[in-house]
């Protein structure tokens, strides 16, 4: 029904916040930062429709990602950069980095 809650998933450990969630090819894929040994780190988790992680990917120089969108082939994400400026991501839903 309109409305209806399908499930609620906890994620616990050194997840900060999820900022940015996009459905692809029967997953969700969630962007947002972890705290990891005192600095944050930008994640991107694949999500079962179960709510099941089924990966999670760290960016590398990313403190956050903050958006997330698809184009139906590819995962974008953008971030803070962790010294200045943004970090643009570029995904296959095989979680490999193409730029």
């Amino acid at each position: 029904a309109a409305g209806s809650l399908d499930w609620i998933y906890t994620y616990e450990g050194s997840y900060g916040a999820i900022h940015s969630v996009v459905e692809l090819s029967e997953r969700y894929y969630a962007g947002g930062v972890i705290y990891d040994g005192g600095s944050n780190k930008g994640f991107i988790l694949s999500i079962s429709k179960a709510g099941e992680i089924q990966w999670q990917k760290t960016i590398g120089n990313t403190s956050e990602i903050v958006d997330i969108a698809t184009d139906g082939d590819f995962i974008y994400a953008v971030g803070d950069h962790t010294t200045a400026g943004m970090s643009a991501i570029k995904l296959n839903v095989a979680m490999v980095k193409n730029f």
